[in-house]
């Protein structure tokens, strides 16, 4: 389900089963570093206030993070989409719903100093299974289980960097859920 700037009730719903797309590979500049991140395995919203009723979200995969090469700030690039739901912005609302063993993807690769894949960088992180947020997140009466996070992206040369694993549960960058 993907959600922009809208507000609609989503009742009963099962989501099962789903992939999400590989963030794209993209050169410096802060609009292209957002777009590096994997796709959310099941719901995404960019703006607008959902609300999500007794809904089952299972079994779902979030997408590969994509790669980001050159600029100088890789806050939030080539992180592994995650497993459930990912809010861009806006606010959604869980309840009473289930978010059960989805997985995060896999982080991409992250250089900077140059384009080869021996020059210094990192690895993105690997998704969070269940919600990445750079929004609020406001869940109620709602079941995470057994949602695993991401691998870190494999590192392409000697001088990459490791990155962490995603959380199996939420991921938050700015406002978080509460």
């Amino acid at each position: 389900i993907r959600i922009e700037n809208a507000s609609p009730l989503v009742r009963r719903c099962v989501l099962t089963n789903n992939f999400g797309s590989t963030g794209i590979s993209a050169t410096g500049g802060f609009a292209s570093r957002l777009m590096t991140i994997g796709g959310a395995g099941a719901i995404g919203v960019e703006g607008g206030a959902p609300v999500f009723e007794e809904c089952v979200i299972h079994g779902n995969q979030g997408g590969t993070g994509g790669s980001r090469i050159g600029g100088t700030s890789f806050v939030y690039a080539a992180i592994g989409g995650p497993g459930a739901v990912m809010v861009g912005s806006g606010s959604p609302i869980f309840r009473r719903c289930l978010i059960r063993q989805n997985i995060g993807g896999t982080g991409g690769l992250i250089t900077y100093g140059g384009t080869s894949s021996t020059t210094f960088g990192t690895v993105g992180p690997g998704g969070p299974g269940a919600i990445l947020s750079y929004g609020a997140v406001l869940v109620e009466n709602t079941a995470m289980i057994l949602n695993t996070g991401g691998n870190a992206g494999l590192p392409a040369g000697p001088n990459q960097q490791p990155s962490e694993v995603g959380a199996g549960g939420i991921r938050t960058y700015g406002t978080g859920p509460f």
